[in-house]
C-alpha cells in the first residue's frame, strides 16, 4: 500500500512538473500567447495552491513581453502607413483587450515567496480599437466599391462581397448599402444551365 501511494505520488509530481516545463518551453520559444492559456488554465482551477505558484509567474512574465511584443509590432505598422495593414491593426489591439479580460478574473494573483501580488501592467484599448475599426471600415467600404465597379471576373465581385460581409460582421452600424452587397452576391454567381430530356 504505501509503495502505490508512494508511486502515484511520484507520477503526480512530474504531471504537475511537466505542465510548467511545458509552459515554460512555450514562453521561452516566443509563443507567449500559449504559455499565458496554459498557465490561466491552470490558474482557473486553483490559484492559491502552492503547485500553481509558478504558473503565476509565466503568466505575468508572458504577458509582460507579449504585449511589449505586440505594441511594437502594432508601432511598425502605423508607421508603415499601409492601408493593408489596417486589419491586423485592428486585430492586434482587440487581441490585447481581450487577452486582460481574460487575466482579469483570476486577479488578484499572490507571488508567496516574493511577498507581492502579481503586476499586469493594463491599459484600456478602447480609443486604439475604435479608431482602427474605424479606419479599416472606411477602408473595406472603399475597396469593395472599387472592386465592384472595376470588375472584370466574378472574382471580383465575390472578394467585393467578402470585404462588405466583414465590414458587416465587425461594424454593423456601419453605412453599408444592402443594395451594394446585394449587386456584389448577385453578379459573383455562377449560374449553371441544364437540359433535362426525359427518354421514356
Amino acid at each position: 500500500m504505501k509503495k502505490v501511494l508512494l508511486v502515484l505520488t511520484v507520477l503526480m509530481f512530474l504531471i504537475a512538473c511537466g505542465g510548467v516545463r511545458k509552459t515554460q518551453e512555450a514562453m521561452n520559444r516566443g509563443n507567449y500567447v500559449q504559455a499565458m492559456h496554459r498557465a490561466m488554465d491552470e490558474l482557473a482551477d486553483n490559484k492559491s495552491r502552492n503547485s500553481r505558484q509558478p504558473y503565476i509567474l509565466l503568466l505575468e512574465e508572458s504577458f509582460e513581453k507579449h504585449t511589449e511584443q505586440m505594441l511594437s509590432r502594432i508601432a511598425f505598422l502605423e508607421k508603415e502607413d499601409n492601408e493593408a495593414n489596417f486589419e491586423t491593426i485592428f486585430k492586434s489591439y482587440s487581441d490585447l483587450n481581450n487577452l486582460q479580460e481574460n487575466i482579469r478574473p483570476l486577479l488578484p494573483l499572490y507571488i508567496k515567496d516574493e511577498n507581492r501580488n502579481a503586476e499586469f501592467a493594463f491599459r484600456d484599448y478602447t480609443d486604439e480599437i475604435l479608431t482602427s475599426k474605424g479606419r479599416l471600415s472606411d477602408y473595406l467600404y472603399t475597396k469593395a466599391k472599387s472592386l465592384i465597379s472595376d470588375a472584370n471576373t466574378k472574382y471580383d465581385f465575390r472578394e467585393a462581397y467578402n470585404d462588405l460581409d466583414y465590414l458587416n460582421r465587425i461594424n454593423p452600424d456601419y453605412q453599408v448599402s444592402r443594395n451594394l452587397m446585394d449587386e456584389a452576391y448577385m453578379n459573383g454567381i455562377d449560374y449553371v444551365k441544364v437540359n433535362v430530356m426525359n427518354a421514356t
